[in-house]
């Protein structure tokens, strides 16, 4: 029996390998003991020696702290850090970016203050240098404008510059009537430079930043709703140290942009953008990028137009292509979706589905796959959990080499009950999947009419014996597998 299971594990390995591109498998970042509270939000940032960051906030019964863990590839997942603030009032953005060296790290996030006549939020920033064992070395918080009111902000590196943009409180600051509504700051080798306003001549929201890495040059993106019916992107680039005129990135449009955010191809240095728009019934991901020439293409569809609510975009790069993660609720069940394309070509699939999913989160390795993270809510209270992209030619993908065929199973492990399976196919055709034993038995079969391109069922595993077992979805000449563990 042993020998059995053994060689059904390594098909299952190889069928994996070699036909499947997917995510997996899930690991929980965060733990229980003492923080009893469900996280709130989550980012993530990976070095070029691998070790992988994630800075994640989780409410007190009074107030929010920020909370730093790394992973070491000697130690795994250790080392609770908590991030110190004025007050316990962390709430609003929370941005985590590294040095040009891709070591050390730097974390911005608003803290709110007590003040007379309302809530004062204010920016923060810390900066950490790794070390081979504990938490590494962190400066003391400073805030970065403390003579004004910040309502969102986001955080770049470039060489040896950190580059932080705002978008300010307007309505609360002094004379907002008159003041400017984008602010920028940059440090330089260590020394933190005074910081820029930049007066866009409307209320502006959404701040968002993305260093070239090719040159250095800063994109910041703002929303804003200059005619009080629509919310647009304008973005506005940096070049030799001054800001050239806003260019309208996302807008002019009769659909509601609700958040938006930039990303700047290492390979091209074009700015992309990735946004959610919609209305008070559904919303969807949209990409748009500026081209050679200096021109916003039209907006392309990411997100899968039958499922009714997506939305927190997130986007990077990696081995020729673009990837997109955002929370997405198909109208029965939540999960972190992605995309993966060439600008305006989307293959979709699943990062993880079946839970109360949200805030993800996507950076490229060392390796050049592409690693997430997000809040799951499969236990309670919710954690931080991660997962790496396996590519389906066994690690070595290639630009555009990824599969369009994908099956992925939830929850895996299963215990009982039914399992949910999620497929993507090329084109639409019946297909049927069936669970083989360590035997190669078939012990359970499902088939599905051609309806759709990808969408999900469930099967039920009760009754099944523990062990792996291999799912082999076939469709046509199309066959996809996916090994499934059974515990009891």
């Amino acid at each position: 029996m042993k020998s059995k299971l053994t060689m059904l594990i390594a098909i299952a390995a190889v069928c994996v390998t070699t036909l499947w591109a997917g995510w997996g498998p899930e690991e929980q970042i965060t733990t229980g003991g003492r923080n009893v509270r469900s996280v709130t939000s989550c980012v993530v940032a990976v070095g070029n020696n691998g070790y992988k960051h994630v800075v994640y906030r989780r409410p007190k019964t009074a107030s929010v702290d920020i909370w730093y863990e790394r992973w070491y590839p000697s130690t795994g997942w250790t080392s609770e850090y908590n991030i110190k603030s004025p007050t316990g009032a962390n709430y609003g953005p929370l941005t985590i970016t590294l040095d040009g060296n891709g070591t050390d790290i730097h974390v911005a996030w608003d803290c709110w203050l007590s003040g007379k006549e309302s809530v004062i939020p204010r920016t923060y920033y810390t900066k950490c240098v790794p070390a081979k064992k504990g938490t590494g070395t962190w400066s003391t918080p400073i805030c970065l404008i403390p003579d004004r009111r910040t309502a969102t902000h986001d955080v770049a590196c470039y060489q040896n510059r950190v580059a932080v943009a705002f978008s300010l409180n307007y309505w609360i600051n002094p004379g907002a009537e008159t003041e400017p509504v984008i602010g920028y700051k940059e440090c330089i080798a260590g020394v933190w430079q005074p910081p820029e306003y930049i007066d866009v001549g409307f209320h502006a929201s959404g701040v968002s930043v993305a260093a070239d890495p090719q040159d250095g040059d800063m994109y910041v993106l703002y929303q804003s709703d200059p005619y009080g019916v629509e919310m647009n992107a304008y973005v506005m680039r940096r070049v030799n140290g001054a800001f050239q005129a806003a260019e309208l990135a996302v807008g002019e449009g009769d659909i509601y942009m609700q958040e938006a955010s930039v990303e700047v191809d290492p390979s091209t240095g074009f700015p992309h953008v990735v946004c959610t728009r919609g209305d008070d019934t559904e919303s969807h991901i949209w990409h748009t990028y500026r081209d050679a020439s200096g021109v916003w293409q039209p907006l392309t569809l990411v997100s899968d137009e039958a499922s009714p609510n997506s939305k927190s975009p997130r986007m990077c790069f990696s081995y020729g292509s673009a990837w997109v993660v955002w929370d997405e609720y198909d109208g029965s069940e939540y999960g972190i979706a992605y995309a993966v394309g060439s600008y305006d070509n989307w293959t979709l699939g699943w990062v993880t589905s079946g839970h109360d999913d949200g805030s993800p989160d996507i950076v490229p390795t060392p390796g050049d796959v592409p690693y997430a993270v997000w809040i799951d809510g499969r236990t309670s209270p919710a954690h931080v959990w991660g997962s790496t992209y396996t590519p389906g030619d066994g690690g070595q993908a290639q630009p555009g080499a990824l599969s369009q065929s994908s099956i992925e199973m939830f929850p895996n492990p299963a215990k009982a009950g039914r399992v949910t399976v999620r497929y993507s196919l090329p084109r639409e055709e019946p297909l049927r999947v069936t669970l083989l034993d360590v035997s190669g038995r078939a012990v359970r079969t499902q088939e599905v009419a051609a309806t759709d391109k990808g969408r999900s069922f469930s099967i039920d595993v009760s009754g099944l014996n523990a062990g792996v077992y291999v799912a082999r979805l076939v469709a046509g000449d199309l066959n996809v597998s996916k090994s499934l563990v059974v515990e009891r």
